[in-house]
Parts: structure tokens; C-alpha cells; sequence
């Protein structure tokens, strides 16, 4: 009757799910088999180099991403980069002769430089400037740059002492005066006198 024929089907159903969850914890068991098997065993070493050799090989293929500088490894605003003197080592620091570092310190002497990449920062920001976004103030600013220039460093960065006490808190005071004295005898600052001005000239 209908009342057998309904057991009969409900009986085949939880065979069928007995089995299905029979077979899925065989197949569990043989991957776990097949992944923890000696590598001693024949066949086995050969096998994992293939796989070894297929994962380099398509890690080859993938592409690197592009190396992208982060906005704050920029020296301003528009991604346009200013040079920046290298820092002093500690070997070339030990080298300078007592009598012109005297007591100061070689984290000054690396301070020193991070000022002075602000000024140059500064200055050259605004000799980029196009004259039409300059008000007067900056005008004046531009005017007082271009008249430090002189040809025999034409196309090199520099500074005077009015651009450090302008856009830096170095002191030109004797420790001031013996960075700038200690960063030209390392190789990373040159003087340049005319117009009655003293320039010092970045060495990149």
C-alpha cells in the first residue's frame, strides 16, 4: 500500500545520504594519505618537484607592480622632486678634524641637512611658480632669488644665510657656521662668493 511504499522510499533517501557521507570522509582521508606520504617513497620526491616547479614558474609570470614614490617621499605638492644632500655616515663624521666639529653632534650635523632641503624646498617652489599666480609679496620673494644668481652656478641648486634664517630654524649662530663648514669639507655643500653675497652650493 501507499503507507510501504512511502517507508520504502524514505529508507532509500537515508541510504543514499549514508553513503554520500561514507564516500565523502573516504575521499577526506585519502587526500590526507596522499599529502602526508614519506617523501622516501618512490615517486613522491618527483612529484612535489613538479608542483614545486609549476608554483615558480607561475609565479614568474605574474606581473610585478610598478614601484610608485608615496606623496610624502615628494618634496612638494605638484610630485615635482627637490635634490636633497645625502646624509653624513658615521665614518665620515669620526673622519672630521676635532677642531671644526668641536662639540657638535652628528645628529646635528644630519639635522642640518633636513633644514636645508626645506629651504631649498621653499625657494624653488616658488622660481616654478608661473609670475601670473605670484602676489606681490611672493614677487618680491622671486625678485630677491633671481638677484643671488650669478652665472657661474647657473642650473645648481643653492642658498644663502637670508634663505636659512628665512625658511629653516637653523641658527647661524658658531654651531650653524660649523655644520655648513663640516658639510663642505665632506664633499656636500661648495661656497660661492660674488655680488658680495656667499652662496653655498648643493653637491649632488
Amino acid at each position: 500500500d501507499d503507507s510501504n511504499i512511502l517507508l520504502i522510499h524514505v529508507f532509500v533517501l537515508i541510504s543514499i545520504k549514508v553513503m554520500q557521507d561514507v564516500a565523502q570522509k573516504f575521499k577526506e582521508r585519502l587526500e590526507h594519505i596522499a599529502s602526508n606520504l614519506p617523501s622516501h617513497l618512490p615517486g613522491v620526491e618527483k612529484t612535489s618537484q613538479r608542483v614545486v616547479l609549476k608554483e615558480e614558474v607561475a609565479t614568474e609570470n605574474v606581473k610585478k607592480p610598478r614601484k610608485t614614490r608615496r606623496a610624502k617621499d615628494l618634496s612638494s605638492e605638484d610630485g615635482f622632486e627637490f635634490p636633497k644632500l645625502a646624509y653624513l655616515t658615521v665614518e665620515e663624521f669620526d673622519q672630521i678634524p676635532k677642531y671644526i666639529k668641536g662639540r657638535t653632534s652628528y645628529d646635528q650635523v644630519n639635522n642640518a641637512i633636513d633644514e636645508i632641503h626645506k629651504v631649498i624646498t621653499a625657494k624653488y617652489k616658488i622660481l616654478r611658480l608661473p609670475r601670473s599666480a605670484m602676489g606681490e609679496p611672493v614677487m618680491k620673494k622671486y625678485k630677491a632669488f633671481k638677484e643671488a644668481e650669478i652665472p657661474d652656478i647657473e642650473g645648481e641648486y643653492f642658498f644663502i644665510d637670508d634663505d636659512l634664517k628665512t625658511y629653516s630654524q637653523m641658527k647661524m649662530d658658531s654651531t650653524g657656521r660649523a655644520i655648513l663648514t663640516m658639510l663642505r669639507h665632506c664633499g656636500r655643500l661648495r661656497e660661492v662668493r660674488g655680488k658680495k653675497l656667499l652662496r653655498y652650493v648643493l653637491k649632488l
